[in-house]
């Protein structure tokens, strides 16, 4: 079964979501038990939702290489006599940027979750009693 981008999109969002209520809901629970490695935790569990996306980049995958394949055959079949093989090249090529652009969209929210839930889960605890001492939260 081949996913839909909605359900893809809706992975992506949900593990951004995951990792904003991870965060608040450790933010919340150093405060009030006064133990900041809640921080370390969350961090942990923000980490741990990059798992979603790797099942979205994997469906995305799949959808796209598929999608590609019928349109690359479709393009093949519709080409006329004058028309020459540059113009399905430039089809292909078009479409490759567009795979390639989704891609990185994925890498991009996928690097950002990594980075801040191992930051926040090596120095969680650190960076909380900072702002704590600092601000006097």
């Amino acid at each position: 079964m081949i996913w839909s981008a909605g359900y893809e999109r809706a992975l992506l969002a949900g593990s951004v979501g995951i990792a904003v209520a991870a965060l608040a809901a450790a933010c919340y629970l150093a405060r009030k038990t006064g133990d900041p490695h809640w921080i370390n935790r969350g961090g942990a569990a923000i980490t741990a939702a990059e798992g979603l996306i790797a099942v979205a980049e994997f469906r995305r995958r799949n959808r796209l290489s598929k999608t590609h394949r019928d349109f690359v055959r479709q393009m093949a079949k519709s080409i006329s006599e004058r028309e020459t093989s540059l113009d399905i090249e430039e089809a292909n090529e078009l479409f490759e940027g567009e795979i390639n652009r989704a891609e990185r969209h994925v890498m991009l929210v996928a690097v950002s979750l990594a980075v801040a839930g191992e930051l926040l889960h090596g120095f969680g605890d650190l960076i909380f009693e900072g702002f704590h001492s600092v601000l006097g939260l």
